[in-house]
């Protein structure tokens, strides 16, 4: 396989996982809908999603009025149970998307695919992909000599 074909197999791999890291998200976002819907505290839906409360409210409030609920657990005793089980169950899906984005991303890098490459993917300017994600990857340079090369 050439070096552009690892190139466009790494991006193609980067889509896909950008694409179910959005899912994911979306997903989430639709979950705390639902449990407020059926009357969830705040604190129990942080709590589930690991931040604090006044981040919950401030990121997911505005959405509850542009979102229809699902109608789920309206026949349980105490539907917030199930809720805030939903709510946990698709932080676990979203962090794992994360995981597999992070990955690709390493992936992309391996296979020689530029900042500005992987940026655009991610819908990102350049600065901010790189300051997300080089951090968290290991970079190392690999130096051989060439095949055919004579002694010095």
């Amino acid at each position: 396989m050439s070096v552009e074909e690892d190139k466009t197999k790494a991006l193609a791999a980067l889509r896909a996982a950008h694409a179910n890291v959005q899912k994911a998200d979306e997903e989430v976002t639709q979950t705390v809908v639902d449990a407020r819907h059926v009357k969830a505290t705040w604190a129990g839906i942080a709590t589930e999603l690991g931040i604090a409360q006044p981040n919950a409210v401030r990121k997911f409030k505005p959405l509850l009025g542009e979102r229809t609920p699902r109608q789920k657990w309206e026949h349980e005793a105490d539907p917030a149970g199930p809720a805030l089980l939903a709510v946990r169950h698709a932080h676990k899906k979203a962090g794992d998307a994360e995981l597999a984005r992070l990955q690709a991303v390493a992936d992309a890098r391996s296979a020689g695919v530029t900042w500005e490459a992987i940026a655009t993917v991610l819908g990102m300017k350049v600065p901010n992909a790189v300051s997300k994600y080089f951090p968290l990857l290991e970079e190392t340079r690999v130096v051989t000599v060439r095949k055919g090369v004579g002694s010095v």
